[in-house]
């Protein structure tokens, strides 16, 4: 007979990521709502499923990091001195312009690191148990 081996418990981490996006909310306004119902799941997986798949907050986290990241990468830093525009004629007397926020490259590094480094970790683990020594 073959020993079974884990195929690996791809949705449980799926289940743990969201847990790990729901906390990683709690650095926003959403986080109220996001948190709480992040610590219910987080009791539920506990009690269930405490194994390899927790790999999956980590990941979660990471989606997230890397989501902020990635809708910031039009990040335009503001001159150092005043600001000067030349409006030209008959085009009013303002205009408009943005510049500052959050630089979303050094995000999306970090997040797409967490990604990686939580999926590696959970095929590695998935893979000694598989294949004991």
């Amino acid at each position: 007979m073959k020993p079974e081996q884990p195929s690996g418990n791809w949705p449980w981490f799926g289940a743990w990521a969201l847990v790990g996006m729901l906390f990683g909310l709690g650095v926003t306004s959403l986080g109220i709502f996001a948190v709480p119902v992040g610590i219910v799941l987080a009791a539920l997986l506990l009690r269930r499923h405490r194994d390899a798949s927790g790999w999956g907050f980590l990941a979660g986290v990471g989606v997230l990091v890397s989501l902020v990241g990635a809708i910031n990468l039009d990040y335009q830093p503001c001159p150092a001195g005043p600001i000067h525009g030349v409006i030209p004629p008959g085009g009013g007397s303002s205009f408009s312009g943005s510049c500052g926020g959050v630089d979303g490259l050094p995000w999306l590094v970090v997040g797409l690191v967490m990604l990686a480094v939580a999926v590696a970790a959970y095929v590695v683990v998935q893979n000694r148990q598989a294949h004991p020594h």
